[in-house]
């Protein structure tokens, strides 16, 4: 994807990623930062966090070569690798995950936050964010980091592997349409959210609720 297509993106859903990183307190934001999944690097630099992100305290790790290499063209430290395949020692005060969980099939979630636990610091916090009640792909033969591959992740899901985490419900919020896109194109893609009662929609029109765990 281009950077102008990143920023295209950007600019039509702002809050929609950013919003994930301003809702995580800033008393969490210390230390050093694994970020997962990290992405473009957008969402970061334009946070309210994005000066320290920006520090050599922070590590992003992202599989798509050309999203980690416009992330590090925003000036973030991230290698172009998965959680999966990360082995380096270190050990991290915020571990951030967010829109990723659900595109790890269930049956390695155990793994996945015990390597999680291991990679945090005596009093660090894992941050996981993901959609709230949003009916995801089946895994079928979806690429696993380019589709939702988990069905209806619930609190009990998470809290089953992070136990006593404080939820917080994020608001977010999408532009009918992209810009270059036609109407007629965004107009379909609309109603068929309102069939499929996708999130995106919310109780009204364009309310999109997600959430994030805490665990610490």
């Amino acid at each position: 994807m281009s950077d102008c297509h990143l920023n295209t993106y950007y600019s039509n859903n702002k809050p929609d990623g950013v919003s994930r990183y301003n809702t995580i307190p800033k008393e969490r934001v210390y230390g050093k930062i694994l970020d997962i999944g990290c992405s473009d690097g957008i969402a970061q630099i334009n946070s309210r966090h994005g000066e320290y992100f920006k520090s050599e305290n922070y590590l992003g790790l992202e599989p798509a070569s050309e999203r980690a290499e416009h992330a590090i063209h925003m000036g973030l430290n991230v290698l172009l690798t998965t959680i999966d395949n990360y082995d380096m020692a270190q050990k991290f005060d915020l571990i951030i995950m967010n829109e990723v969980i659900a595109h790890i099939d269930y049956e390695e979630w155990a793994e996945l936050f015990k390597k999680l636990k291991s990679l945090l610091n005596k009093g660090g916090t894992i941050c996981i964010t993901t959609i709230a009640n949003e009916k995801f792909q089946d895994a079928g033969n979806v690429h696993r980091y380019h589709h939702h591959v988990v069905m209806d992740i619930t609190d009990d899901m998470i809290l089953e592997h992070l136990p006593s985490a404080t939820i917080i419900k994020i608001p977010a919020w999408h532009a009918f349409k992209q810009k270059d896109e036609s109407f007629l194109w965004a107009l379909g893609r609309w109603v068929k959210r309102i069939i499929t009662r996708h999130p995106a929609v919310g109780l009204i029109f364009p309310a999109r609720r997600e959430k994030m765990y805490l665990y610490r």
